[in-house]
């Protein structure tokens, strides 16, 4: 489906700002963990680089390592948050993915995760701080796009609530990813971003996108409009997830948040 992008004064410049605390931004995300690019694929220099990196418009670029730019969004960070603010998500995500890599063709097979698994019945800690690092990640997402990152979403990081009803998230085996199961296995993607704007706010009302380690995939659709009340399901809501195959096309698929 080819669509026409979001015009101009539609969207939000941070203008060299920290969208999570306001400082100056002067530090890039890595739109995987730089532990999870090596985890897959090694150190730079390694046999696995140069690496193809096909982005969205079609346009491809050779990756030579896990700190190319390319494997990175654009300065919205300052180092505070991006460091010493999101260690406990970063560390969080580091207990996610020594799981995956342990299990993944189970997860596949079974279609269930039970995050209780994976930090040994931690619970809701747990949970919270991995799905604080998915939210920074939708945050950096959403800024490099062009759009506002909701209050909502900084307060959930900031620990002054631990509702994540801003958006609407599913875990899910993704249909292509898993229809050449033994080659895709070995990526790391995200699926083409999905944006709804608002003639009458002028500016995004939500956007929509998802981040894929191998098959599995995180689906989620962010509110933007501060207008419009919260009510997605959050982000990891319950510990037991049952993942539904889906197919990638992601502007097809309506979510609670529209």
């Amino acid at each position: 489906m080819t669509m026409k992008p979001v015009p101009d004064e539609y969207l939000y410049d941070y203008d060299g700002v920290c969208w999570w605390c306001g400082a100056a931004a002067d530090s890039r995300e890595h739109k995987w963990k730089k532990s999870e690019i090596k985890g897959m694929y090694g150190t730079a220099g390694s046999e696995s680089y140069p690496l193809l990196w096909v982005h969205e418009d079609g346009i491809s670029k050779t990756v030579q390592g896990p700190d190319s730019d390319v494997l990175k969004f654009e300065k919205s960070l300052c180092q505070n948050c991006n460091n010493a603010r999101s260690q406990p998500f970063d560390l969080a995500y580091d207990r996610w993915l020594e799981y995956l890599q342990a299990n993944y063709d189970q997860i596949i097979e079974s279609r269930v995760i039970d995050l209780r698994d994976v930090a040994d019945g931690a619970g809701d800690d747990f949970r919270l701080d991995l799905a604080g690092y998915f939210a920074k990640h939708i945050g950096c997402r959403v800024a490099d796009k062009a759009g506002r990152v909701p209050s909502s979403l900084i307060s959930f990081l900031n620990g002054d609530s631990d509702g994540s009803a801003f958006v609407w998230t599913e875990l899910s085996v993704s249909s292509s990813a898993f229809q050449n199961h033994d080659v895709t296995r070995h990526r790391l993607g995200m699926q083409q971003t999905v944006a709804d704007y608002s003639p009458e706010a002028r500016a995004l009302s939500s956007l929509k996108g998802a981040l894929l380690h191998g098959a599995l995939q995180l689906i989620w659709d962010i509110n933007l409009d501060p207008d419009r009340e919260d009510s997605g399901n959050g982000i990891l809501g319950s510990d037991v997830h049952w993942l539904r195959e889906v197919d990638d096309d992601l502007y097809a698929h309506r979510f609670l948040v529209f």
